[in-house]
């Protein structure tokens, strides 16, 4: 596979997107910014949220613009976060004036607002040897920003500590605002079809047995034979790696883009993938890829099989099998003798397993092509560490003799799994003496 490239291509119309999505963006981000702090200010957090809208701002400009040049597009990401920080900044000396000039009427009747201007610029000039809004900075460094639960409490960093303290946050605006800016305009665009290509489409999974296989065999550009490693039916399963594909909406010509993610669980028990491989493929070596693809669906002639052709079907498929539940129906496995033997005695070396059922689950679409279930009882060390549970199913996945489709679960948390896989196995396929 060779990896994708932007054309770097940005006509007029997308510059003056990305002009006026900067200067507008930035200008009510920063204002609304500063009417907010009126009330209450996080540090760290309200950069991070200005960062995040600027960054919005820039997504809609890039996309609607047609922008496929990164580097403009970081460019202008760069500007919007200084007019977004220069606009807070500028509403607070907007304020400033508005509260001097007040007190300055109030004790010099008949001040027109010029002179009342020229009283604080000779304020701030006296002050910090510079006047508007340059004086209204200095000032203000020199006054010290407060950092505390209360302003009046809280600790004051000082002249220098108020202009570190202000790059800092200035860095953290810009810095998300143009990585932002960088990705979405080096997303897949078809030149052809002058479209944004459409959301990655899972496609498939791999095994992690395969994982490896099948990396070498797309860098290698074997594309028939990866694809035969790709289950296109299998929901997503941590350990695995999952393949997407995108393709222009309208051009039917446009490159298609392969992309390999692997699949694991945070410290939460939450999904998340991690992009292990991405490039182009050329319309024949799609084709070979997805011609080895379909030959793992069961054919129209055989018994209870769906159309090939039939996408929604493959999609429902994949979610039936991306998850187990109590809600769901299971049936007793239907593994030859030799095949359990077998994975009871591959079992027996793992002194962590204490007991292990095997079940099918029940399935609506596919039922010919099985998916197992796997539940583990495991025996807990006295003192271990919280990867314990993880790394022995992520080592059973790898090492295990297992069928093409099966899920392994630890079952000590579940009860009720336990309890309804133990009805459904009848007796354990494992049992450490």
């Amino acid at each position: 596979m060779k990896p994708y490239q932007p054309s770097n291509k940005v006509t007029s119309t997308g510059l003056k997107w990305l002009l006026l999505s900067s200067v507008i963006g930035g200008l009510a981000i920063g204002g609304l910014t500063h009417l907010i702090s009126l009330l209450v200010y996080l540090i760290v957090l309200f950069p991070l949220g200005m960062g995040f809208a600027g960054g919005t701002v820039m997504v809609a400009a890039i996309r609607q613009g047609k922008v496929r040049n990164p580097a403009i597009a970081t460019l202008f990401g760069v500007i919007t976060g200084l007019l977004l920080y220069g606009s807070l900044h500028g509403a607070g000396y907007w304020q400033f004036k508005q509260s001097a000039s007040e007190q300055i009427t109030k004790e010099l009747e008949g001040v027109s607002d010029n002179q009342s201007n020229n009283i604080i610029d000779t304020f701030l000039q006296e002050k910090t040897g510079s006047k508007g809004f340059l004086g209204y900075l200095k000032h203000n460094a020199q006054q010290g920003v407060s950092i505390g639960r209360l302003e009046s409490t809280g600790t004051n960093l000082g002249e220098t500590g108020t202009w570190i303290y202000w790059l800092i946050e200035l860095a953290i605006i810009d810095i998300t605002i143009a990585a932002i800016a960088y990705s979405t305009a080096k997303n897949p665009f078809c030149e052809n079809g002058d479209q944004w290509y459409k959301h990655p489409e899972h496609i498939g999974i791999v095994n992690l047995q395969c994982s490896e296989n099948f990396l070498n065999l797309l860098q290698n550009d074997r594309f028939g034979e990866a694809g035969k490693l790709l289950d296109p039916l299998q929901g997503i399963h941590p350990a695995n790696l999952e393949v997407y594909l995108q393709r222009c909406p309208c051009c039917k010509f446009s490159d298609p883009i392969l992309t390999v993610s692997s699949i694991s669980k945070d410290s939460n028990g939450n999904l998340k993938l991690k992009q292990v491989a991405q490039g182009v493929l050329s319309l024949s070596q799609y084709n070979k890829f997805h011609e080895a693809v379909t030959q793992n669906l069961p054919r129209s002639g055989e018994p209870n099989a769906v159309p090939t052709n039939d996408d929604e079907e493959i999609s429902l498929a994949q979610q039936e099998r991306s998850s187990i539940s109590v809600g769901d129906r299971f049936e007793s496995h239907d593994l030859s003798a030799s095949a359990q033997a077998k994975l009871v005695e591959q079992l027996s070396r793992y002194r962590q397993v204490k007991e292990a059922y095997l079940v099918r689950k029940t399935l609506q679409y596919f039922p010919e092509t099985p998916f197992y279930v796997l539940g583990i009882i495991r025996r807990r060390g006295f003192i271990e560490l919280e990867e314990a549970e993880p790394n022995l199913l992520k080592k059973l996945m790898i090492e295990l003799a297992l069928p093409n489709q099966t899920w392994v679960i630890c079952l000590n948390k579940d009860r009720a799994m336990t309890k309804i896989l133990q009805q459904t196995a009848g007796q354990a396929i494992y049992r450490k003496k």
